[in-house]
């Protein structure tokens, strides 16, 4: 059976989906892996086709409105309407890209925010699974990640957040939505959008987290599932960074390790200047992931590393605390290796992780990045690194994940679903 993973985002949204194809291939599927052009050495090293879609996520913080977007902080609002104006001039391209690449498959697989491929399955007749890192699911236990920081909704406000998120990433592509169906001879698809199909039962949903970390409320449709964690497989151009990291590890005590992912502020040397300042105040070594370049001057030294492009789950194994942006790949990486962490997140479901590693114990409440400074950041830094209980509870909760295998799981559920289908007459034919 061939399937198609359909995605949208950076390296921590679509290293985790190739681990899944990988997965599936192993078990005899064959996968087309539908993504941005970056990312496709990385689908060939793990055995998957590839077809390219329009958008290059590495440029958004080149662009003034991709900069306003990575600011937009846990304002819900200011997060969608700049997601829209990135996103809405590439709707139709993407729409063609993925039916043309879905047209031979009989699945289709695809991430939340990558929700045009629904419509592509729709019109294809072809079963869908929402795959994703990032919880979407409607609950009273919490509220929508996009609803500001802090807020207190109660059940009922938590479970409408929800509603209001799904129509605020709805109703802006309503229009080039209903012109593309009527295209390909489709119906309305209706005022509300795609998203109540996630709640009739005819739509799985995988998540590629630990119910360790995001225990799956009551409320949640037996359909709706947290398998365990998807890690990213390294990429090829990080074999020289690791070498570098690995020494630098070596040759002293346990340092910190500092990385935002592709999160850029917007003055990254008064970042930077930040962050070192509080690595100075704390006495400790510093391991810093950044695509910012070389330290200035003043803030260069020997117990400061600054790397690109290397592996997390290789190298955070051997730091003492790591300090990040609460991105779900880094998350998964840090919490997997034991590792207790300081979370600055910038927008989005990055405020949700740095509020689930705090409510874990494994780190103290998240420290957004508009309100970093070397005093604040310091005094997070001493209380991880003072703490033998929250050292603990990581170590512990390291160990458990890793005796997981999310992949191995997410594959027996897929199996489940498309075998269902094809007892129940759907398109699905047998593998191979």
């Amino acid at each position: 059976m061939r399937i198609a993973i359909v995605a949208i985002g950076s390296w921590g949204d679509v290293g985790p989906l190739i681990a899944l194809g990988a997965g599936l291939a192993g078990a005899g599927y064959r996968v087309v892996l539908v993504t941005h052009a970056a990312y496709a050495p990385d689908a060939g090293r793990a055995g998957l086709d590839f077809a390219p879609l329009s958008g290059d996520p590495v440029a958004i913080p080149e662009d003034e409105d991709g900069r306003q977007w990575l600011e937009s902080g846990g304002n819900g609002l200011r997060f969608a309407a700049h997601l829209i104006r990135i996103a809405r001039p590439l709707l139709r391209a993407v729409l063609q890209e993925t039916h043309a690449a879905c047209s031979s498959c009989a699945a289709v697989l695809h991430t939340p925010f990558a929700s045009f491929a629904a419509h592509v399955a729709e019109r294809l007749e072809l079963p869908s699974i929402v795959v994703g890192q990032q919880p979407v699911t409607r609950t009273g236990e919490w509220p929508a990640f996009l609803v500001p920081q802090g807020a207190w909704l109660g059940s009922r406000g938590n479970r409408l957040s929800y509603r209001l998120m799904e129509q605020a990433l709805w109703l802006p592509y309503r229009s080039r939505y209903q012109r593309w169906r009527r295209s390909v001879g489709l119906p309305g698809a209706g005022p509300f959008g795609p998203a109540g199909r996630l709640y009739t039962g005819r739509v799985p949903v995988l998540y590629g987290f630990s119910g360790l970390v995001v225990p799956p409320p009551a409320d949640w449709p037996a359909w709706h599932h947290a398998a365990g964690y998807w890690t990213a497989p390294p990429r090829d151009s990080w074999s020289r960074a690791d070498a570098q990291v690995a020494a630098f590890l070596r040759a002293g005590p346990p340092p910190v390790f500092v990385g935002f992912g592709s999160m850029t502020a917007r003055d990254p040397a008064h970042a930077l200047a930040q962050v070192v300042g509080a690595l100075r105040r704390t006495g400790r070594r510093g391991l810093l992931a950044t695509a910012a370049g070389a330290l200035p001057p003043r803030l260069q030294a020997a117990d400061v590393l600054v790397a690109e492009g290397f592996s997390h789950a290789r190298a955070l194994p051997g730091v003492a605390a790591a300090v990040h942006h609460g991105g779900a790949g880094t998350v998964a990486a840090g919490l997997t290796a034991g590792v207790p962490a300081v979370v600055v997140p910038f927008f989005a479901d990055q405020f949700f992780w740095g509020r689930r590693v705090a409510a874990l114990g494994v780190g103290p409440a998240p420290l957004p990045m508009a309100e970093l400074s070397a005093a604040r950041l310091a005094a997070r830094l001493r209380a991880v690194l003072a703490s033998p209980s929250m050292r603990e509870r990581a170590a512990d909760l390291g160990s458990r994940l890793r005796a997981e295998d999310g992949v191995a799981a997410a594959v027996r559920l897929i199996d489940r679903y498309l075998g269902a289908r094809r007892g129940a007459g759907g398109r699905a034919t047998a593998r191979g």
